[in-house]
């Protein structure tokens, strides 16, 4: 199973998956995406096998699109299928903002501003760090208390680690990966 398609910085992870690297441009550390490859080095294709292998890459929500191409090789008159692993990363850094205008039933109205920072693969191992920030005012227009303003602030920080490592060895990944 191939990372990319250059053949002059191949290195091996595990047993025999091999991984092409441009030491320059490492995007992700290669080790770490081994548990979420389900093929194995000389298994029998599986198309389960490759599925779930496309959709643990996927939902590590690093990569734009996650494409897997085969190809025949005859070396040593045997017919075998080598697995391409073709990826395309996002963007490591993304900002979005949006302006917000609520209404209440206790006849709260006003204008808020939600800013969301989100770094991903913070380590080089699929993490992602998500910073959030929101600021809203809020004016009761009508009722008994006409005039009584609210102001909310909150900061929030979220550390997600696609899988996290222990002196237990785990299984290989078989099925829904959260």
């Amino acid at each position: 199973i191939n990372l990319a398609l250059d053949s002059e910085n191949t290195e091996i992870i595990g047993d025999s998956l091999r991984a092409i690297i441009d030491k320059d441009k490492l995007f992700i550390k290669p080790e770490k995406l081994r548990p979420f490859i389900i093929m194995e080095p000389g298994e029998i294709y599986n198309k389960r096998h490759e599925a779930l292998t496309l959709e643990h890459l996927n939902k590590l929500d690093i990569f734009n699109y996650v494409s897997l191409s085969f190809t025949t090789d005859t070396t040593d008159g045997k017919n075998l299928l080598r697995a391409n692993i073709i990826t395309s990363p996002r963007p490591k850094h993304s900002l979005r903002s949006q302006v917000v205008l609520t209404t209440t039933s206790t006849n709260f109205t006003g204008p808020g501003l939600q800013l969301r920072y989100t770094n991903r693969n913070l380590f080089k191992g699929a993490e992602q760090l998500r910073l959030s920030a929101t600021g809203r005012y809020e004016q009761q227009l009508t009722g008994s208390r006409k005039g009584l303003t609210s102001y909310e602030i909150d900061l929030s920080a979220d550390l997600l680690v696609p899988r996290v490592s222990g002196p237990i060895k785990s299984r290989k990944l078989t099925g829904n990966v959260p």
